[in-house]
């Protein structure tokens, strides 16, 4: 299965193992939305460069079957993906409240 990048989140600084805190905890709530929607969604941590130096941030990636199907010939993955997205971006409003101290 390919998957497709649903967004870039920036990951919390402050030190006390807060980055692999707030992994775990995306890990976890992509394992749910994955479960109830039959689908894999996932998190990577990234390192990204630039010119003061390397920088963490997390990439969401849902399955490409959401992103590059035809609503005329695929409604029920449509309606999987329009229920997924909406979860994610749930998901993605829930990750800056929770961490925004550390944003």
């Amino acid at each position: 299965m390919k998957y497709g990048n649903f967004s870039t989140l920036d990951c919390p600084t402050g030190g006390d193992g807060i980055i692999q805190k707030a992994y775990d905890w995306l890990d976890d709530e992509l394992e749910k939305i994955s479960d109830e929607l039959n689908c894999s969604c996932f998190v990577h941590k990234i390192s990204n460069s630039h010119d003061f130096g390397p920088y963490p941030s997390f990439e969401v990636f849902m399955p490409e079957e959401f992103e590059y199907c035809d609503d005329e010939e695929d409604k029920p993955t449509i309606e999987r993906a329009e229920k997924c997205l909406k979860k994610l971006n749930d998901l993605q409003e829930k990750y800056y409240k929770k961490f925004a101290k550390y944003l």
